[in-house]
């Protein structure tokens, strides 16, 4: 078994410092010939926000910032670049330090009637992985959002996405700006355009680390009662999310600027924080800013590793192929750790690790990927996914949408979520592999009633193929009449299996008669 190892959790709370808040721009204008990438209405599977008197509105986000890099066998310590210079100056200097201008954009899907509004925002760190903005966390838990009165506000992230937007609509797009604050002969990595193997995850005219100001400054604008605030009003609770590697970006963030992002009243700028994978990696840690790796690596035994305890609930929800940190090796630092739940005053950490479950889903792309077309328009390859009633796939996004709940009463009345097994592995020579049943399941973790009350075994593969045949393995009649002989027993155990969960509070009442109506269609003998 892997078990939770304990290790020192460094703690730095209420170090106040200047945000600096960004200015919007729009909404931006809608017409026959332009609309927002990856709207609501121009998903893979439309959503006419309309129906739940929902609006959207995309604006330009701009403003200042700095770049940062960490300091090695330090408590979170930061420096910061001086661009006319190229040194590195300590934090206490930043304000003599000229930042960098940058524009990005932002998705706003909020009540019509403002009066409606929870108070709730979910704030999402757009996943850029496949180079273009892909809202995976709106795709997990826009239901709820959307079902609570709640306010959703994805801010484009990273600046690699920003050639795929011009492609896509350069009208609309072309203001984007993440700028590389240094001449490009000053800097020590990246390529330029033209150039051999030119990355635009490492671009010399660009800077990724420009994004942590960025989500500091759009949190304090929304819980601000500023003019300028496009909600109207002050958000009350503020939750910051991300997936994969967004979901590196939140742990980053939480680690090294969670602390400095304090309101004037000392209140921190987001309450919670929710990563659908990612959210836990100790090992390969991405750079403050993009070159830091190479300029300036954090040593593999370094504590600032650990995600740290900050005061406010940091809940992870893991798939099979996620756990227990991340698939990319080294595993360094620590070996194969996971890190501990807890809920005191300065640590509250939560990791569920969903059995059975792919780093991507079929609701995902229905919901989080944008329109076919739109996707063709800006340069890059189209995927679908469909999986079957008979293929059942363990649908991540309900754990998800339950965690977000939890979160929120976390959040408000200090009650933690419940804690889930973790999955097994007991395999010296594959430490990163469950062990398995004899179905071919994984052992242990957050069991969805898929796996629970099995009709196939679930590989846990990276993402599906189309059909899920590399994911969900149905089992053949014998296996199926050897574990539900008479005909109503997969039905009443499923159903049993379910109500425990929904009672546990890991599965919502909604999402719970979903599954049992799914199961209830599914053809066993």
């Amino acid at each position: 078994m892997l078990a939770c190892i304990s290790v020192a959790i460094p703690t730095l709370v209420d170090a106040r410092d200047e945000i600096l808040l960004p200015t919007l721009e729009g909404p931006i204008e809608n017409t026959a010939a332009s609309h927002p990438w990856n709207g609501a209405m121009w998903q893979k599977v439309p959503l006419h926000l309309s129906d739940y008197d929902y609006v959207e509105e995309e604006y330009y986000v701009s403003g200042n910032a700095h770049v940062y890099d960490w300091v090695p066998g330090s408590n979170f310590e930061l420096v910061v670049l001086d661009a006319s210079s190229g040194k590195w100056l300590p934090y206490e200097q930043k304000g003599q330090i000229e930042p960098t201008a940058y524009t990005s954009r932002i998705m706003i899907r909020r009540p019509q009637d403002m009066q409606k509004f929870s108070g709730r925002v979910v704030v999402e760190i757009i996943n850029m992985t496949a180079g273009y903005d892909w809202t995976a966390i709106w795709g997990a838990l826009w239901e709820q959002i959307l079902k609570q009165g709640d306010v959703y506000v994805g801010l484009t992230s990273k600046p690699n996405v920003f050639p795929g937007m011009v492609r896509f609509d350069a009208a609309r797009y072309g203001p984007l700006s993440m700028p590389n604050p240094l001449p490009a002969a000053a800097q020590i990595c990246g390529t330029l355009p033209g150039e051999p193997d030119y990355d635009p995850n490492l671009s010399r005219l660009t800077e990724n680390g420009l994004a942590w100001d960025m989500f500091s400054g759009l949190g304090a604008l929304l819980k601000s009662e500023r003019v300028g605030n496009p909600l109207g009003q002050a958000a009350k609770r503020l939750y910051l999310t991300g997936e994969s590697q967004s979901g590196f970006y939140l742990a980053r963030y939480f680690r090294w600027f969670h602390q400095r992002a304090n309101l004037g009243n000392g209140d921190p700028v987001y309450d919670g924080y929710l990563a659908e994978t990612g959210g836990t990696d100790t090992a390969e840690i991405e750079g403050l800013h993009q070159c830091a790796n190479e300029l300036n690596p954090l040593p593999a035994d370094d504590l600032q590793r650990a995600i740290p305890g900050r005061g406010v609930p940091y809940f992870v929800v893991h798939s099979q192929w996620d756990f227990p940190l991340s698939k990319w090796p080294p595993y360094d630092w620590p070996a194969s750790v996971r890190r501990p739940n807890a809920n005191t005053a300065l640590d509250k950490f939560m990791l569920w690790e969903l059995a059975g479950a792919s780093h991507g889903w079929t609701w995902q792309y229905d919901y989080s990927d944008a329109a076919r077309e739109d996707v063709t328009a800006a340069g890059f390859e189209t995927y679908d996914f469909s999986c079957g009633v008979n293929q059942p796939e363990i649908k991540l996004y309900m754990v998800e949408k339950a965690a977000y709940v939890l979160l929120h009463r976390w959040v408000t009345t200090d009650a933690a979520p419940p804690a889930a097994d973790y999955i097994a592995t007991d395999i010296p020579e594959h430490p990163q592999d469950p062990l398995r049943d004899v179905y071919g399941n994984a052992i242990g973790g957050l069991r969805m009633p898929e796996i629970a009350v099995p009709v196939a075994a679930y590989t846990g593969a990276y993402a599906p193929d189309p059909d899920c045949r590399n994911v969900v393995l149905p089992f053949d009649a014998d296996t199926l009449k050897t574990l539900y002989p008479a005909p109503g027993d997969y039905l009443e155990k499923f159903t049993a299996v379910t109500g425990d969960l929904v009672t546990d509070g890991f599965l919502l009442p909604a999402d719970a008669a979903r599954l049992i109506e799914a199961a209830g269609s599914r053809r066993i003998h």
